[in-house]
Protein backbone atom coordinates (compact mmCIF):
# COMPACT_ATOMS: atom_id res chain seq x y z
CA UNK A 1 0.00 0.00 0.00
CA UNK A 2 1.36 3.69 -0.80
CA UNK A 3 1.68 5.96 1.60
CA UNK A 4 -0.74 8.42 0.49
CA UNK A 5 -3.39 5.33 0.35
CA UNK A 6 -2.35 4.60 3.91
CA UNK A 7 -2.93 8.42 5.23
CA UNK A 8 -6.05 8.54 3.71
CA UNK A 9 -8.09 5.18 4.42
CA UNK A 10 -10.69 5.43 6.34
CA UNK A 11 -9.87 8.63 8.38
CA UNK A 12 -11.39 11.39 9.52
CA UNK A 13 -9.92 14.64 7.75
CA UNK A 14 -9.48 18.26 8.99
CA UNK A 15 -8.61 21.15 6.49
CA UNK A 16 -6.17 23.90 7.73
CA UNK A 17 -4.74 26.63 5.27
CA UNK A 18 -1.57 27.28 4.27
CA UNK A 19 0.10 30.04 2.42
CA UNK A 20 1.77 29.48 -1.02
CA UNK A 21 5.87 31.10 -1.09
CA UNK A 22 6.48 31.98 -4.47
CA UNK A 23 4.80 33.42 -7.74
CA UNK A 24 3.34 32.01 -10.77
CA UNK A 25 5.91 32.49 -14.15
CA UNK A 26 4.49 36.05 -16.02
CA UNK A 27 3.27 33.63 -18.35
CA UNK A 28 0.53 32.27 -16.18
CA UNK A 29 -0.30 35.28 -13.78
CA UNK A 30 -3.66 36.21 -13.58
CA UNK A 31 -4.96 34.32 -16.14
CA UNK A 32 -7.64 31.77 -17.07
CA UNK A 33 -7.26 28.02 -18.96
CA UNK A 34 -8.80 24.91 -20.41
CA UNK A 35 -7.39 21.76 -18.79
CA UNK A 36 -8.44 19.16 -20.68
CA UNK A 37 -8.97 16.82 -17.44
CA UNK A 38 -9.82 19.85 -15.22
CA UNK A 39 -12.32 22.13 -16.94
CA UNK A 40 -11.19 26.05 -16.22
CA UNK A 41 -8.55 27.15 -13.98
CA UNK A 42 -7.40 30.01 -12.69
CA UNK A 43 -4.18 31.56 -11.59
CA UNK A 44 -3.92 34.36 -9.93
CA UNK A 45 -0.45 35.69 -8.36
CA UNK A 46 0.43 32.79 -6.48
CA UNK A 47 -2.73 30.90 -6.22
CA UNK A 48 -4.44 27.89 -8.48
CA UNK A 49 -8.48 27.28 -8.60
CA UNK A 50 -10.36 25.06 -10.26
CA UNK A 51 -7.81 22.06 -10.90
CA UNK A 52 -9.78 19.88 -8.25
CA UNK A 53 -8.92 16.59 -6.13
CA UNK A 54 -11.29 14.05 -4.42
CA UNK A 55 -10.40 12.81 -1.57
CA UNK A 56 -12.11 9.20 -2.47
CA UNK A 57 -10.73 7.30 0.62
CA UNK A 58 -13.06 8.35 3.38
CA UNK A 59 -16.61 9.23 3.32
CA UNK A 60 -18.07 11.55 2.55
CA UNK A 61 -16.18 12.30 -0.10
CA UNK A 62 -13.51 16.02 0.35
CA UNK A 63 -13.09 17.82 -2.73
CA UNK A 64 -10.20 20.47 -2.97
CA UNK A 65 -9.53 22.80 -5.77
CA UNK A 66 -7.27 25.42 -4.72
CA UNK A 67 -3.53 25.20 -4.69
CA UNK A 68 -0.37 27.42 -4.02
CA UNK A 69 2.88 27.94 -5.98
CA UNK A 70 5.46 26.13 -3.89
CA UNK A 71 8.45 26.22 -5.85
CA UNK A 72 9.88 27.31 -9.52
CA UNK A 73 12.98 26.49 -9.12
CA UNK A 74 12.79 24.08 -11.56
CA UNK A 75 11.01 26.04 -14.03
CA UNK A 76 13.65 28.13 -15.82
CA UNK A 77 15.76 24.68 -17.05
CA UNK A 78 13.01 21.93 -16.51
CA UNK A 79 9.61 23.80 -17.31
CA UNK A 80 8.36 22.10 -13.81
CA UNK A 81 6.11 24.30 -11.50
CA UNK A 82 5.23 22.30 -7.49
CA UNK A 83 2.23 22.95 -6.43
CA UNK A 84 1.61 22.41 -2.93
CA UNK A 85 -2.62 22.35 -1.59
CA UNK A 86 -4.37 25.16 0.03
CA UNK A 87 -5.78 22.65 2.72
CA UNK A 88 -4.19 20.54 4.78
CA UNK A 89 -5.12 17.63 6.49
CA UNK A 90 -5.08 16.14 10.45
CA UNK A 91 -4.96 12.36 10.32
CA UNK A 92 -3.92 11.14 13.36
CA UNK A 93 -2.78 14.34 14.36
CA UNK A 94 -0.28 14.54 11.72
CA UNK A 95 -0.55 17.45 9.40
CA UNK A 96 -0.34 16.55 5.78
CA UNK A 97 0.17 18.08 2.71
CA UNK A 98 -0.47 17.34 -0.97
CA UNK A 99 1.82 18.06 -3.57
CA UNK A 100 1.93 17.94 -7.18
CA UNK A 101 4.64 18.63 -9.87
CA UNK A 102 3.64 20.04 -12.96
CA UNK A 103 6.34 19.64 -16.22
CA UNK A 104 4.81 21.91 -18.47
CA UNK A 105 5.77 22.12 -22.63
CA UNK A 106 4.88 24.17 -24.84
CA UNK A 107 3.13 23.39 -27.86
CA UNK A 108 1.08 27.16 -29.36
CA UNK A 109 1.71 30.31 -27.86
CA UNK A 110 -1.87 29.77 -26.58
CA UNK A 111 -1.76 25.93 -25.47
CA UNK A 112 0.54 23.67 -23.40
CA UNK A 113 1.12 19.67 -23.44
CA UNK A 114 1.79 18.91 -19.35
CA UNK A 115 2.90 15.67 -17.11
CA UNK A 116 1.96 15.04 -13.45
CA UNK A 117 5.64 13.73 -12.17
CA UNK A 118 3.76 11.93 -9.39
CA UNK A 119 2.66 8.36 -8.35
CA UNK A 120 -1.02 7.63 -8.89
CA UNK A 121 -3.15 7.43 -5.50
CA UNK A 122 -6.13 5.17 -5.65
CA UNK A 123 -7.30 7.33 -2.16
CA UNK A 124 -7.60 10.84 -4.06
CA UNK A 125 -9.63 9.47 -6.81
CA UNK A 126 -6.52 8.06 -8.77
CA UNK A 127 -5.10 11.22 -9.11
CA UNK A 128 -1.61 11.75 -9.49
CA UNK A 129 -0.64 13.63 -6.20
CA UNK A 130 2.27 12.97 -3.79
CA UNK A 131 1.59 13.60 0.38
CA UNK A 132 4.50 14.92 2.98
CA UNK A 133 3.93 15.83 6.31
CA UNK A 134 6.30 18.72 5.35
CA UNK A 135 4.92 22.09 4.04
CA UNK A 136 8.63 23.03 3.03
CA UNK A 137 9.89 19.66 1.45
CA UNK A 138 12.23 20.33 -2.17
CA UNK A 139 13.92 16.73 -2.33
CA UNK A 140 12.75 17.24 -5.89
CA UNK A 141 13.97 13.72 -6.46
CA UNK A 142 11.35 12.07 -4.29
CA UNK A 143 8.62 14.45 -4.79
CA UNK A 144 8.91 14.88 -8.59
CA UNK A 145 10.26 11.16 -9.31
CA UNK A 146 13.54 12.10 -10.50
CA UNK A 147 15.12 9.14 -8.49
CA UNK A 148 15.49 6.43 -11.44
CA UNK A 149 14.48 4.07 -8.14
CA UNK A 150 10.78 5.85 -8.97
CA UNK A 151 10.85 5.81 -12.65
CA UNK A 152 7.57 2.92 -12.66
CA UNK A 153 6.01 5.15 -10.54
CA UNK A 154 6.19 8.49 -13.66
CA UNK A 155 3.78 8.78 -16.36
CA UNK A 156 3.88 7.41 -19.82
CA UNK A 157 4.85 9.83 -22.46
CA UNK A 158 0.75 9.14 -23.61
CA UNK A 159 -0.67 9.76 -20.62
CA UNK A 160 -0.18 13.73 -21.40
CA UNK A 161 -3.40 16.61 -20.19
CA UNK A 162 -3.50 19.64 -22.05
CA UNK A 163 -4.33 23.81 -20.92
CA UNK A 164 -5.24 26.14 -23.51
CA UNK A 165 -5.76 29.97 -23.11
CA UNK A 166 -9.76 31.21 -22.69
CA UNK A 167 -8.96 34.02 -24.58
CA UNK A 168 -7.35 32.36 -27.37
CA UNK A 169 -8.45 29.33 -28.24
CA UNK A 170 -8.67 29.32 -31.79
CA UNK A 171 -4.85 30.10 -31.87
CA UNK A 172 -4.12 26.86 -30.33
CA UNK A 173 -5.68 24.26 -33.15
CA UNK A 174 -2.62 22.25 -34.57
CA UNK A 175 -2.00 20.12 -37.77
CA UNK A 176 -3.42 16.74 -37.22
CA UNK A 177 -0.13 14.07 -37.40
CA UNK A 178 0.21 13.41 -40.96
CA UNK A 179 0.20 9.47 -40.56
CA UNK A 180 -3.56 9.86 -39.05
CA UNK A 181 -5.10 12.77 -42.20
CA UNK A 182 -7.36 10.67 -44.85
CA UNK A 183 -10.86 9.62 -44.53
CA UNK A 184 -11.66 6.52 -42.66
CA UNK A 185 -15.13 4.26 -41.90
CA UNK A 186 -15.75 2.82 -38.71
CA UNK A 187 -17.71 1.42 -36.40
CA UNK A 188 -18.16 2.70 -32.59
CA UNK A 189 -17.55 -0.04 -29.50
CA UNK A 190 -18.74 1.28 -26.33
CA UNK A 191 -17.25 0.43 -22.91
CA UNK A 192 -21.15 -0.15 -22.23
CA UNK A 193 -21.04 -2.85 -24.67
CA UNK A 194 -23.26 -0.66 -27.13
CA UNK A 195 -22.12 -1.24 -30.60
CA UNK A 196 -23.25 1.54 -33.11
CA UNK A 197 -22.06 2.83 -36.82
CA UNK A 198 -21.62 0.75 -39.82
CA UNK A 199 -18.30 0.44 -40.82
CA UNK A 200 -19.30 0.23 -44.74
CA UNK A 201 -20.89 3.33 -44.17
CA UNK A 202 -19.95 5.67 -41.55
CA UNK A 203 -17.22 7.73 -41.58
CA UNK A 204 -14.74 10.90 -40.89
CA UNK A 205 -12.45 12.94 -42.72
CA UNK A 206 -9.41 15.02 -41.90
CA UNK A 207 -9.42 16.29 -45.68
CA UNK A 208 -11.61 18.97 -45.00
CA UNK A 209 -8.71 21.24 -43.14
CA UNK A 210 -5.82 19.57 -41.94
CA UNK A 211 -6.52 20.58 -38.35
CA UNK A 212 -10.24 19.74 -37.97
CA UNK A 213 -11.67 15.49 -37.64
CA UNK A 214 -15.17 15.76 -39.42
CA UNK A 215 -17.95 13.15 -38.47
CA UNK A 216 -20.83 12.41 -40.75
CA UNK A 217 -23.40 12.25 -38.21
CA UNK A 218 -26.24 12.24 -40.69
CA UNK A 219 -24.76 8.92 -41.06
CA UNK A 220 -23.96 7.38 -37.68
CA UNK A 221 -24.97 10.15 -35.05
CA UNK A 222 -22.95 8.08 -31.87
CA UNK A 223 -20.84 11.25 -30.39
CA UNK A 224 -17.79 9.76 -31.28
CA UNK A 225 -15.48 12.68 -30.07
CA UNK A 226 -17.86 13.76 -27.23
CA UNK A 227 -19.16 16.55 -28.95
CA UNK A 228 -22.66 17.76 -30.40
CA UNK A 229 -20.85 19.13 -32.86
CA UNK A 230 -19.41 17.14 -36.18
CA UNK A 231 -16.20 18.93 -35.72
CA UNK A 232 -13.48 18.78 -33.54
CA UNK A 233 -10.07 20.31 -33.90
CA UNK A 234 -6.60 18.83 -33.32
CA UNK A 235 -4.78 20.59 -30.19
CA UNK A 236 -1.77 18.15 -29.60
CA UNK A 237 -0.28 14.87 -30.41
CA UNK A 238 2.32 12.54 -29.22
CA UNK A 239 3.66 9.51 -29.97
CA UNK A 240 4.06 6.16 -27.94
CA UNK A 241 5.15 3.11 -28.61
CA UNK A 242 4.43 3.47 -32.79
CA UNK A 243 1.10 4.67 -31.81
CA UNK A 244 -0.43 8.45 -32.19
CA UNK A 245 -2.10 9.86 -29.01
CA UNK A 246 -4.21 12.94 -29.91
CA UNK A 247 -5.79 15.35 -27.93
CA UNK A 248 -8.88 16.87 -29.63
CA UNK A 249 -10.80 20.14 -28.88
CA UNK A 250 -14.57 20.63 -28.90
CA UNK A 251 -14.32 24.61 -30.09
CA UNK A 252 -18.26 24.85 -31.46
CA UNK A 253 -20.14 24.05 -28.80
CA UNK A 254 -21.31 25.95 -26.37
CA UNK A 255 -20.74 26.40 -22.89
CA UNK A 256 -24.17 25.76 -21.89
CA UNK A 257 -23.72 22.02 -23.89
CA UNK A 258 -20.93 21.01 -22.22
CA UNK A 259 -21.92 18.60 -19.15
CA UNK A 260 -18.90 16.61 -18.39
CA UNK A 261 -21.32 13.17 -18.91
CA UNK A 262 -21.66 12.69 -22.11
CA UNK A 263 -20.27 16.27 -24.26
CA UNK A 264 -17.15 17.31 -23.02
CA UNK A 265 -15.06 19.95 -24.08
CA UNK A 266 -11.63 17.62 -24.72
CA UNK A 267 -11.30 14.08 -25.52
CA UNK A 268 -8.23 11.67 -26.76
CA UNK A 269 -8.21 9.22 -29.16
CA UNK A 270 -5.02 7.03 -29.46
CA UNK A 271 -4.56 5.62 -33.25
CA UNK A 272 -2.76 2.27 -33.83
CA UNK A 273 0.51 2.65 -35.73
CA UNK A 274 -1.32 0.28 -38.67
CA UNK A 275 -4.32 2.96 -38.75
CA UNK A 276 -7.35 0.05 -38.15
CA UNK A 277 -7.95 0.80 -34.35
CA UNK A 278 -8.48 3.60 -32.16
CA UNK A 279 -9.43 3.91 -28.59
CA UNK A 280 -11.27 7.17 -27.53
CA UNK A 281 -11.92 8.77 -23.93
CA UNK A 282 -13.22 11.71 -22.29
CA UNK A 283 -10.93 14.55 -21.42
CA UNK A 284 -7.28 13.63 -21.35
CA UNK A 285 -5.28 10.85 -22.72
CA UNK A 286 -5.26 8.28 -19.84
CA UNK A 287 -3.03 6.50 -17.75
CA UNK A 288 -2.20 2.76 -19.40
CA UNK A 289 -4.54 4.15 -22.84
CA UNK A 290 -3.82 2.11 -26.17
CA UNK A 291 -5.48 1.82 -29.42
CA UNK A 292 -6.88 -1.56 -28.61
CA UNK A 293 -8.12 -1.05 -25.29
CA UNK A 294 -10.81 0.38 -23.71
CA UNK A 295 -9.32 3.35 -21.12
CA UNK A 296 -9.53 3.29 -17.70
CA UNK A 297 -10.69 6.10 -14.80
CA UNK A 298 -9.23 3.56 -12.03
CA UNK A 299 -12.03 2.07 -10.75
CA UNK A 300 -14.52 1.12 -14.69
CA UNK A 301 -13.56 1.44 -17.65
CA UNK A 302 -14.63 4.15 -20.18
CA UNK A 303 -14.68 5.00 -23.19
CA UNK A 304 -15.06 3.58 -27.14
CA UNK A 305 -12.89 1.42 -29.43
CA UNK A 306 -13.30 2.34 -33.20
CA UNK A 307 -12.43 -0.51 -36.17
CA UNK A 308 -11.04 1.61 -39.17
CA UNK A 309 -10.98 1.45 -42.19
CA UNK A 310 -8.79 4.09 -44.47
CA UNK A 311 -10.08 5.10 -47.71
CA UNK A 312 -8.46 7.83 -48.74
CA UNK A 313 -4.72 8.08 -48.18
CA UNK A 314 -1.29 8.05 -49.91
CA UNK A 315 1.06 5.93 -49.49
CA UNK A 316 4.65 7.03 -47.62
CA UNK A 317 7.63 7.17 -50.13
CA UNK A 318 11.20 5.78 -49.68
CA UNK A 319 13.93 8.15 -48.25
CA UNK A 320 16.56 8.65 -50.29
CA UNK A 321 20.03 7.73 -48.72
CA UNK A 322 21.70 10.59 -47.60
CA UNK A 323 18.53 12.46 -48.00
CA UNK A 324 15.66 13.62 -45.83
CA UNK A 325 11.87 13.68 -46.79
CA UNK A 326 9.16 16.67 -45.53
CA UNK A 327 5.29 16.19 -45.72
CA UNK A 328 2.73 18.40 -45.79
CA UNK A 329 -0.52 18.82 -46.65
CA UNK A 330 -3.60 21.38 -46.70
CA UNK A 331 -6.19 18.74 -46.24
CA UNK A 332 -7.12 18.11 -49.53
CA UNK A 333 -3.49 18.47 -51.60
CA UNK A 334 -0.22 16.16 -49.78
CA UNK A 335 2.81 16.81 -51.46
CA UNK A 336 6.68 15.34 -50.32
CA UNK A 337 9.48 17.84 -50.37
CA UNK A 338 12.95 16.08 -51.22
CA UNK A 339 16.36 17.33 -49.76
CA UNK A 340 20.02 16.01 -49.41
CA UNK A 341 22.51 16.36 -46.70
CA UNK A 342 25.98 18.44 -47.35
CA UNK A 343 27.79 16.60 -50.23
CA UNK A 344 24.74 14.95 -51.75
CA UNK A 345 23.07 16.41 -54.51
CA UNK A 346 19.81 15.95 -55.57
CA UNK A 347 18.77 13.83 -59.01
CA UNK A 348 15.22 13.94 -59.69
CA UNK A 349 11.58 15.62 -59.36
CA UNK A 350 12.05 18.05 -55.32
CA UNK A 351 8.28 18.09 -54.68
CA UNK A 352 5.85 15.12 -55.75
CA UNK A 353 2.20 15.57 -54.79
CA UNK A 354 -0.57 12.98 -54.23
CA UNK A 355 -2.75 12.28 -56.96
CA UNK A 356 -6.37 11.70 -56.70
CA UNK A 357 -5.79 8.08 -57.43
CA UNK A 358 -3.63 7.53 -53.86
CA UNK A 359 -0.47 7.60 -55.95
CA UNK A 360 2.44 9.99 -56.22
CA UNK A 361 3.07 12.21 -59.05
CA UNK A 362 6.78 11.15 -60.80
CA UNK A 363 9.46 8.74 -60.04
CA UNK A 364 11.71 8.54 -56.71
CA UNK A 365 14.77 11.14 -56.53
CA UNK A 366 18.11 9.78 -55.54
CA UNK A 367 20.89 11.61 -53.32
CA UNK A 368 24.29 11.12 -55.30
CA UNK A 369 27.25 11.82 -53.16
CA UNK A 370 29.06 15.01 -55.00
CA UNK A 371 32.32 13.75 -55.73
CA UNK A 372 35.25 16.91 -55.01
Amino acid sequence: MDIINFVFLNLMIIPHYVKGVCDWPTEFQNTTWKDSSKGDIEFTTNTLTGWSITISAVLPHQHFDTWFCHSTDLYTEQNILVLITQSTFQPYGNTVYGYICVELLEITQSSYRYYLRNPISAGVNYERIQMSTSNTENNWDTLCLFDESYASFRPETSEYRVLIDKNQVSNAKIDCPYVFLGTYRYNHSASNGIDSCDISTSTFTMCNDVTDITFDYNVCPTQVAYSKSDTVWCVDTVMNNGNNYVTLYNGNDEETDIDDSSIYRFSCISVSSDLTVSSVSPGSCKNGQTPDKYSNNGTSDIGAILSLVQTVTCPHVDVPNGGTVTYSTNGAVTIVTYSCNEDYSLAGPEVRTCRSNNTWTDEDPTCSMILL
